[in-house]
């Protein structure tokens, strides 16, 4: 209900990714985590969170990639 209310907002994105990952679907949570990116890049707990999930899926070089980006996205100056 959320998504159709307000398709464009990351954070119900990144929400709807955890419950995928809480029931095991994995293939739904990375589908979701990656339209809460494609809404806000300079979120660096969904590169975070996509990490967890590519951990998940035995895909530690893009765990890796994900886990360097938050913090570099952490490093910056506040806006």
């Amino acid at each position: 209900h959320l998504l159709r209310l307000n398709p464009a907002q990351a954070t119900t994105h990144f929400n709807l990714a955890i419950v995928y990952r809480e029931t095991k679907q994995p293939g739904a949570a990375l589908k979701a985590i990656n339209k809460a990116l494609l809404l806000d890049t300079a979120n660096g707990l969904f590169y975070q969170f996509r990490a967890a999930l590519y951990n998940d899926l035995g895909q530690p070089n893009n765990a890796t990639k994900d886990l360097a980006q938050a913090a570099a996205i952490e490093a910056l100056p506040e806006r």
